[in-house]
């Protein structure tokens, strides 16, 4: 019966952050949500964690952290955001905190303009711009 209410209660919360938008994040005054799964077939009926997200008071995500199919981490990513809530920045690092590859992002008048991504080394990767046409009404 307790793991009935728990699957239950996670279902819920699933759907509410991953098929809702992040308004309800912030409805539901989500923090944290940890998805995890009974694997039959490679982990032999042990619980396994598949991820783990942390999300900000205004419901962006500030944490990813990503699993393989044994449940070990493989990834974190950790994002930031402006006053604006528009995400600023994302690095990727591997379980042991070396950096993957860092990505910036650049915001005017609300529109984003540019991406730089980075290597783990800090050596510039690509720059992407973004230009934008506009109606004239």
């Amino acid at each position: 019966m307790k793991f009935l209410f728990f699957s239950l209660l996670f279902i819920t919360l699933y759907s509410s952050v991953f098929g809702q938008k992040k308004s309800k994040v912030i409805e539901n005054k989500i923090h944290i949500v940890i998805e995890s799964k009974e694997d039959y077939d490679v982990a032999k009926g042990r619980t396994v964690t598949e991820g783990y997200n942390v999300f900000d008071r205004n419901g962006n995500l500030i944490e990813e952290r990503k699993y393989d199919k044994y449940g070990r981490e493989t990834e974190k990513i950790f994002y930031e955001y402006d006053s604006d809530n528009h995400k600023i920045k994302e690095t990727s690092q591997k379980p042991n905190g070396t950096i993957n590859k860092i990505e910036e992002y650049k915001f005017k008048n609300g529109l984003k303009v540019e991406k730089i991504t980075y290597y783990g080394n800090g050596k510039i990767k690509s720059r992407k711009k973004y230009n934008y046409t506009f109606y004239e009404w």
